[in-house]
């Protein structure tokens, strides 16, 4: 019964990554989908603060704690007041070993303390999807298209009436996720599906 529930469950998530990830009109998207299980603390596999170099990637854990992410998509401080609290200057191009310190300079703890005092209701700036919960993950080859693509509408606005218009504010920014860490003789089983290419 559960493996026809969780079955179930996987097809639901994957027809509605498939009716919203790809572009519309877009027949010609490709698709890489992975299962992975792992152990304990050495079975973290992204354990760094990152954005992925795609374009949106699927990540669902079918059992054990999903991935941690900072849900900040845009770059003016707009979402109801919600600070900012990632580095994107040390985002994906730090050049340190050691992942604790690493993760102190992308997501500093101070920051971070006095961002979510600033929140409503006892929210968090880190989210943490729970088994089962499926999250879309913008990466930046979205956040390049989308960013590329404001621009150019600017440009040919400025283009067609003479004069300046003000560029948009609001980028486009990758997600920042992270893999959860893993109690020892913890088990997680991890469905990832990355939009690899596609014609925007």
């Amino acid at each position: 019964m559960a493996e026809t529930e969780t079955l179930k469950h996987l097809t639901n998530v994957l027809s509605y990554f498939q009716s919203v990830a790809a572009p519309p009109n877009s027949p010609n998207v490709k698709c890489i989908a992975r299962i992975v299980s792992t152990v304990g603390s050495v079975g973290t596999k992204c354990p760094r603060w990152h954005a992925d170099h795609i374009p949106v990637r699927l990540v669902m854990s079918i059992l054990g704690p999903g991935c941690e992410y900072i849900p900040e998509n845009v770059s003016k401080d707009n979402d109801h007041h919600r600070p900012r609290v990632v580095n994107r200057r040390a985002l994906n191009n730090l050049d340190e070993d050691d992942t604790v310190k690493a993760n102190d300079i992308i997501v500093a703890p101070q920051l971070l303390s006095d961002a979510e005092q600033r929140l409503n209701d006892g929210d968090k700036m880190i989210h943490h999807a729970k088994e089962g919960e499926a999250v879309l993950l913008m990466g930046r080859g979205w956040e390049d298209a989308t960013n590329t693509l404001m621009r150019e509408k600017s440009e040919s606005a400025t283009d067609n009436i003479g004069e300046s218009i003000e560029s948009p504010t609001d980028k486009v920014l990758a997600a920042v996720h992270r893999s959860p860490t893993l109690s020892p003789g913890q088990e997680r089983i991890l469905l990832t599906v990355d939009l690899v290419d596609w014609e925007y």
